[in-house]
């Protein structure tokens, strides 16, 4: 077809290939070209380095927290949903915190 653009001169391939190339698509129709290129996109894609495995998931830093009122245990409980998406791990330990308190004040 003559209005078909053809591979320019600068193209990355010898001079041979590009002739070659240019007498092909010039006797392709539009399918053949659709097809062509799926496949040459597929013939790409197959080849490609392949991305580096994803790294571990980071270890999630413990964050306890030791005390907290009666109101702020609500508000904290609210956070913990924000939390989870953090690479924190939320406990609440009330108990230790009072015997640690306790010692405190007795030493």
């Amino acid at each position: 077809m003559p209005g078909l653009p053809m591979l320019p001169d600068t193209a990355p391939f010898p001079a041979e290939q590009i002739t070659a190339l240019n007498r092909i698509m010039s006797a392709t129709n539009a399918g053949q070209r659709t097809w062509l290129s799926g496949f040459l996109a597929g013939y790409q894609a197959a080849n490609a380095p392949q991305p580096a495995a994803a790294a571990p998931p980071a270890r999630r830093a413990p964050l306890t927290i030791l005390f907290a009122t009666d109101g702020h245990m609500v508000i904290l409980r609210g956070f913990l949903q924000s939390f989870r998406t953090m690479p924190l791990n939320v406990t609440f330990d009330l108990a230790t915190f009072s015997q640690l308190l306790l010692k405190h004040e007795h030493d």
